[in-house]
């Protein structure tokens, strides 16, 4: 979804769509900084899609291209799903899980 998520799932909403976000990943290659300051920035996206989906009952899903960045479409360098290539979750997981955890 990106930037912009909230808007675009509002919108959907309004015209009586159900919305769903199917094959996401956030890559990460590009940009400036560190590999942590990236992984940062990940999270934040992950976290806005997961936020607009999780406060418009229009939106039905958000699912990731795949979890885990060793099997990535795009490949590895790109570092773009919640989990690493060492099968560890990385600060999109947490980011996804906590917005998108039962209150």
């Amino acid at each position: 979804m990106g930037s912009g998520s909230r808007k675009v799932v509002e919108v959907n909403a309004e015209l009586r769509l159900a919305v769903s976000s199917s094959m996401m990943d956030v890559g990460t290659v590009l940009g400036s900084g560190s590999g942590l300051q990236r992984s940062l920035r990940q999270a934040d996206v992950y976290r806005e899609a997961a936020a607009a989906c999780n406060d418009v009952a229009a939106c039905t899903r958000l699912t990731t291209w795949g979890f885990t960045d060793r099997h990535s479409w795009i490949g590895t360098t790109q570092r773009a799903l919640p989990f690493g290539s060492d099968y560890l979750p990385k600060p999109a997981y947490v980011a996804l899980r906590t917005t998108l955890a039962p209150r």
